[in-house]
């Protein structure tokens, strides 16, 4: 469990805005499809880059 201040949480807050709308950005012109494959690759990409992987990464959609 993670406590946050006020301050931190409008912060997350903003920060999963930001996340949302970039994600609409860059698949809003795909179809369901597209989208599902590029975020599985890009996922892939993220996963086997063990510098940038977390386990928190999800592993794309619902997969």
């Amino acid at each position: 469990m993670l406590n946050l201040t006020p301050a931190g949480d409008s912060l997350v807050q903003k920060g999963f805005a930001r996340v949302e709308k970039l994600r609409s950005l860059i698949l809003a012109k795909l179809d369901a499809e597209e989208a599902h494959q590029l975020v599985t690759n890009l996922t892939s990409f993220v996963l086997k880059s063990a510098t940038y992987a977390r386990p928190s990464i999800p592993t794309g959609f619902g997969s």
